[in-house]
This record gives structure tokens, sequence and C-alpha cells, in this order.
């Protein structure tokens, strides 16, 4: 079922048919949309996360691009990543979207992402493990200037490639950390590399701060927005946002943390 209302919201934030969007989510904020109602009572929750696929894939229409966070942290915690069985752990709506028909997982041992569209094996290939390095993930984003789209979540709770931002600005507060990565092959078979990511550094007493980035990137006509702050939605293009935090680094090296 579409929530015609959502995806009159996501042409607001001038998201067209054939685009391709990263979404981070928290779709327990939307509630339970009166139509869907009638379907949780018959086919359980799942209902209701469908809903917000379908919603979502209608929003970038046939020609377009979905693409959802499936984050498992396994090399930071010394497991071995399945793509085909290791959970997501940043939500029930990237959980539920990776299984769906049609839907292709990375195999990333910290940052999967799973996407469907014609473009998603490019953004789905890991051409580089780094985490936000050359030729990641997050990298191909803001090269496509594709469309980050915040659902129901603020951009301090889900800008993850905020952090590819601060790896290209080489900021003192963050350092590279290799983690060993383990991924469970289609073959059997366990390949194994060096995972670098951009870690926070524990000698530095801080905390990521990102509200002002929020304002004034909305402020500077870079993000778009409808709903309020207990129930966002804000859309911008990855390129954009990425400039806007680099001449926001460069002005002051703290923009984005909070000394504690």
């Amino acid at each position: 079922m579409i929530l015609k209302e959502i995806v009159e919201q996501a042409r607001a934030l001038l998201i067209v048919p054939g685009s391709t969007v990263y979404v981070a989510s928290n779709v327990a904020r939307f509630g339970i949309p009166a139509a869907v109602r009638s379907l949780l009572r018959s086919e359980g929750p799942e209902a209701l996360l469908r809903s917000h696929v379908d919603t979502l894939r209608a929003i970038v229409g046939e020609s377009g691009t979905l693409l959802m966070p499936t984050f498992s942290y396994s090399a930071c915690n010394d497991e071995v990543f399945d793509p085909r069985e290791t959970p997501s752990v940043v939500g029930s709506l990237t959980e539920f979207f990776w299984h769906q028909a049609g839907v292709e997982r990375s195999a990333h041992p910290v940052f999967s992402v799973a996407g469907f569209g014609p473009s998603a094996g490019h953004f789905l290939h890991v051409d580089n493990p780094d985490c936000f390095g050359a030729n990641s993930f997050f990298d191909k984003l803001r090269k496509a200037n594709a469309t980050c789209l915040m659902y129901g979540v603020n951009m301090w709770e889900g800008s993850t490639y905020v952090y590819h931002a601060e790896q290209r600005a080489r900021v003192r507060y963050r350092y590279i950390k290799e983690f060993n990565g383990r991924v469970l092959r289609s073959d059997g078979e366990i390949e194994v590399a060096p995972v670098p990511y951009f870690v926070r550094n524990l000698d530095i007493p801080y905390r990521d701060s990102w509200q002002r980035l929020q304002a004034e990137s909305i402020g500077a006509g870079i993000t778009r927005s409808v709903g309020s702050e207990r129930l966002p939605m804000l859309a911008h293009e990855a390129g954009s946002i990425d400039e806007f935090i680099a001449a926001r680094l460069q002005e002051d090296a703290n923009y984005l943390i909070e000394l504690t």
C-alpha cells in the first residue's frame, strides 16, 4: 500500500521519479496510518513495513534506485559477516527491506547497504573496504550527487555520510583504525581483508553535534525540510551537503563537534 501523503511530501522535497535516493529511517515516528490499520489486523506488523517500502519505491519510481543502510558492524565486533544472513542493526525497515525480492545487499563487513533499482549494483559493489574513503559507498553517493532522505530522523540521528566529509577534511578528532574484516562468500569460503575505519579519537573529549549543520544547511537552501523535529523529513544531495560541510570545516575545525 502506497502512503500518498508521504509521496506528496517527497515531491515537496523535490525528489522526482528516476532519482537515486539513500534513506535513513525511523518508521516508528510515523505511527500507524489509518489506511494500514485493517491490513495490520489481517497481515500483522509486516503490513506496516511493506507500506513504507511500497511508498519509497513509488517515490523513486520504476527508473529510480532506492538504497538503505543495513549496517552490521561485524568487523568491529570481530564477527564474520554473511551478506545473506547477518541482520541489519539500524532499524526494522532496513532489515525488512533487504529481504525483499529483487533487493541486493553489499558485502561490506561494517557498513553494508541494500538497494533496488537500475543503479543499485554500482553503489553496492565494494570497490574499497575503507568505510569512508575513495570509492567507498559514501564516496559514490557524493560523486553521483544522489539524494539523501531523512525519513523520520533528523540529521544528527541518521547522516552517517557526514563521517565521509570529515575523513575528506582529515579532522583532527578522528583517525584511521584498521579492523579485521571477514566476509562469508557464497562458495562457503571466508574472505579476509583489513577494513580501514575513520573512528573517533578517544583522547579528545567530544561528542558529535550536528544540530547546527541541520539548521544552517536548511537556512542556506542545501537541505529541504517538511514536517517537524518530532517527525522530520529532510532531503539534500550528497555532493551538495559535502561541499557545505567542507566549507564550514575550513572556517571552524570543530563545526561538527562539541568539546566536553
